[in-house]
């Protein structure tokens, strides 16, 4: 059980800063 929601927090951590990183490269177009 966990296991599990160490996981979920991990993919959703890494989408956000996927998010942030294509928002930034949007705003410097």
């Amino acid at each position: 059980m966990i296991g599990v929601l160490a996981a979920d927090i991990r993919s959703r951590h890494r989408s956000w800063i996927t998010n942030s990183c294509l928002i930034e490269k949007e705003e410097q177009i």
